[in-house]
């Protein structure tokens, strides 16, 4: 048994043609009183998971979760993304000053191949956020990951010098 409230697992998202996204999320946690999901699209239980632990911690997990749901086929079938874009759209009206929110809508965009949008909310997203969030590292890996897709060199290597000393891994 562990004294962890929860763990972050790492997860790797098969997307097709053989490529992958890897990142890691909060998906296994103690059941305690208080704890609920936060948000309509990539649902959140962290905020109230850390209110109701006390002392305990989110630990990395010692093993990694293998995700088929973003094939194309399989999104294409479920229509996953316009439903994805819909919703966090929603969830940025709702919430405009809520970075994890716009974060979310810009990987939303750049899914549905609009890469400058997607850009544009992962900037925007980066001016919302205050102290470190567990996403954070994400938001700058995919911002520059985009950036360098639509050619923009110059801007794609100030994001990752602006995350490297907060995120040097």
């Amino acid at each position: 048994r562990t004294p962890a409230a929860g763990f972050h697992v790492p997860i790797r998202n098969e997307i097709g043609d053989g490529r992958l996204d890897v990142h890691s999320t909060l998906r296994l946690f103690r059941r305690l009183p208080g704890v609920h999901f936060e948000r309509r699209l990539h649902e959140q239980v962290l905020p109230s998971l850390l209110a109701a632990a006390g002392r305990r911690r989110v630990e990395p997990a010692p093993f990694t979760l293998h995700h088929l749901g973003y094939q194309p086929s399989l999104v294409e079938r479920k229509q996953k993304r316009q439903r994805n874009l819909e919703l966090a759209k929603g969830e940025v009206d709702a919430n405009p000053f809520d970075a994890f929110a716009v974060f979310n809508l810009g990987i939303e965009y750049t899914a549905a191949g609009d890469l400058e949008a997607g850009v544009e909310h992962f900037h925007r997203a980066r001016s919302l956020t205050g102290a470190p969030v567990p996403w954070q590292s994400r938001l700058y890996k995919v911002e520059a990951q985009f950036l360098y897709q639509l050619g923009r060199l110059d801007e794609a290597l100030a994001v990752i010098e602006e995350g490297l000393p907060a995120f040097p891994a």
